[in-house]
């Protein structure tokens, strides 16, 4: 690997957010939720005759492409991220007839937030981590 030559990872910020409902799912985890390490390479040139699946019909340079080299052993590959965090919610009805959200704190262990004093409970909203689809959210009466 040259020395000048930092490579390229790609993750979700890598697609327009208009595609984010069509990225797949592997194995149950969606592809939008991983590091994507394959190179990337010029468009294949159809007058070409060699196939398209050989390594050396691949070409690395170009405008716009990325490098051929991604990780590589003996060298440090450096990451940070964020992750979004589950949280429980309460829903109340007051003595006036008012319905009252009482928002949890989010956290890897969340917890119910506290009553409200002279409500009614309706519900307890389990808020799943990264809620991507609202029917993941688990509702009780």
């Amino acid at each position: 690997m040259e020395s000048s030559d930092s490579g390229d990872v790609y993750t979700v910020d890598s697609y327009p957010i208009e595609e984010y409902p069509s990225i797949a799912s592997l194995n149950g985890t969606r592809l939008s939720d991983t590091l994507d390490i394959r190179p990337r390479v010029s468009a294949y040139d159809t007058s070409s005759s060699i196939s398209p699946f050989e390594f050396g019909s691949r070409i690395f340079s170009g405008q716009g492409q990325s490098s051929p080299y991604y990780f590589s052993p003996n060298e440090t590959f450096i990451t940070s991220f964020s992750y979004y965090l589950p949280r429980i919610d309460k829903l109340f009805l007051s003595k006036e007839g008012n319905f009252q959200l009482q928002k949890g704190i989010s956290s890897d262990n969340p917890v119910s937030p506290k009553n409200i004093d002279g409500a009614l409970e309706i519900a307890t909203v389990v808020l799943p981590a990264y809620l991507y689809n609202v029917n993941d959210a688990k509702v009780t009466y």
